[in-house]
């Protein structure tokens, strides 16, 4: 049977001993720089009441290993820090969030969808924020499912696996890139749905900030493994985000035309905003600040593939961000005739 308890519960559980936290952390060391073990490495360390410079440590290793593989940094692989935890020490009280506890296993949710609570200092939540950024699981909405299919990869070209199915088509690629062996990343484009729901009163979204940080090119160019692109329908709202000049752009109501950022949400409803960041030239790692008010209460929160965070990208460091790359400065390949081969 499988039990939903809270991150208290958790760290209980785990008694956050020494030898615990130690040993979830040594077995990081073969790190691969895979996304879900950072966040992984970071939920123990924050269950487990781990110091802000633990956090920081982890996430610049890990940043260091993706580097290495794709060729940034000459020499040896990184080591990795120290294990954190302080043995016994009561978890920080944070905002609640439920993991799922099986026989013999623990499993954080850090999927695709995330929801999260943006509430004021005044009063309750305003909103109810959820992020779904896998398009494999967006069976239901064919604008962020279609838009994807492209990742790039350090792994040389010869030892990149089929694509499933062995086709050269967009579906299901998502995990299959981003997972060992290939620890791919978005190409060209990252896309999430976020839906915003008002649940205290009317509230309006009229801020949207990029955060981002440029990664300098490595030593080589990485393998665009990619796919025939499919259109699909009109998205409800679209905020774009050029990541190469660095500008967000809004367009409601399924238009072309570009529009002050202005998202009215009534009292008891969803509004939907599909978020895409494109990207030609250069590699971005990037989150989307978006913040609103109810006309009395304002509110705040970052965005990232896992779901929404309270308060400013500042304010969250270790939230994992968007890593995407521009196309031009990748080789590419297409799965054609049972292997791959270059081109478009």
């Amino acid at each position: 049977m499988i039990a939903r308890i809270n991150r208290g519960e958790l760290a209980e559980r785990l008694s956050c001993s020494a030898p615990t936290v130690s040993g979830q952390l040594t077995n990081s060391r073969d790190w691969k720089a895979s996304d879900s073990r950072l966040a992984w490495a970071l939920k123990i360390i924050e269950v487990c009441g781990g110091a802000a410079s633990d956090v920081k440590a982890w996430k610049e290793y890990h940043y260091r290993v993706k580097d290495y593989e794709s060729g940034g940094v000459r020499g040896e692989l990184p080591t990795p820090p120290p294990p954190a935890g302080t043995p016994g020490k009561p978890p920080r009280p944070r905002r609640k969030v439920l993991v799922y506890l099986a026989v013999g296993t623990v499993v954080i949710l850090i999927a695709a969808g995330v929801t999260w609570f943006a509430v004021s200092a005044s009063g309750g939540p305003l909103v109810r924020i959820d992020v779904q950024s896998d398009p494999d699981e967006l069976v239901s909405t064919p604008p962020l499912r279609d838009a994807m299919g492209n990742y790039a990869t350090a792994l040389p070209i010869t030892q990149v696996p089929p694509p499933p199915g062995g086709q050269d088509t967009c579906t299901n690629r998502h995990h299959w890139a981003h997972d060992a062996p290939i620890n791919g990343l978005d190409a060209g484009t990252s896309v999430a749905k976020v839906d915003i729901t008002a649940l205290a009163s009317d509230v309006k979204v009229d801020r949207a900030r990029l955060d981002q940080v440029l990664v300098a090119g490595g030593a080589s160019k990485l393998n665009l493994l990619a796919c025939p692109g499919r259109g699909g329908p009109v998205p409800p709202h679209l905020l774009n985000l050029d990541l190469d000049a660095g500008s967000p752009a809004f367009f409601p109501n399924g238009g072309n035309v570009a529009a002050t950022m202005d998202l009215r949400i009534a009292k008891g409803t969803t509004e939907s905003l599909i978020v895409v960041g494109s990207i030609l030239k250069s590699h971005s790692r990037w989150r989307l600040e978006l913040g609103g008010d109810d006309g009395e209460r304002s509110f705040e929160y970052t965005v990232g593939p896992d779901g929404a965070a309270e308060g400013r990208a500042s304010a969250n460091p270790s939230q994992r961000p968007f890593d995407t790359i521009g196309e031009l400065i990748t080789e590419p390949y297409r799965f054609l005739d049972g292997a791959w081969r270059p081109g478009r």
